[in-house]
């Protein structure tokens, strides 16, 4: 939540408040539908205040902060990569894994081998390791 709060400090309040519930409740199967419905709005406009005001989609958003709630568990853990899927809200192991070597190069059982607990895996760099690996849309 400090996270958010900290790298989109110059969004209009109400993107904000929407980028906070996200951090609060990635892991409850949060959608993009979802959320549009919760404050009013079209998905079709919500994504595009988002876009706009961020300079990120919602899904890049979405999926940088459960990939940096997924990277604590690897490394703090030993916990199943599909458990660990679950918790932080991808419902498809497969696209989460997918995601996760497209963000970081390897699978998420790689990155835990590997230890790779040096380094900043916070919610911006993620945005930015994905944005370096073609994943920002536009």
């Amino acid at each position: 939540r400090e996270q958010i709060s900290w790298m989109f400090q110059g969004v209009n309040r109400q993107t904000l408040e929407i980028l906070l519930d996200m951090a609060e409740n990635f892991s409850q199967g949060i959608s993009l539908n979802s959320l549009a419905e919760k404050y009013h709005f079209s998905s079709a406009y919500l994504s595009r205040m988002i876009k706009k005001e961020t300079g990120y989609s919602f899904s890049g958003i979405l999926n940088a902060i459960r990939l940096a709630a997924a990277v604590e568990f690897l490394l703090k853990n030993h916990g199943k990569i599909n458990l660990i899927c679950d918790l932080v809200g991808f419902s498809d192991q497969k696209y989460f894994s997918q995601v996760f070597k497209k963000t970081f190069g390897c699978s998420p059982g790689e990155f835990r081998r590997q230890g790779r607990e040096q380094g900043n895996f916070s919610v911006k760099k993620i945005l930015e390791m994905s944005e370096n690996q073609g994943q920002r849309d536009t």
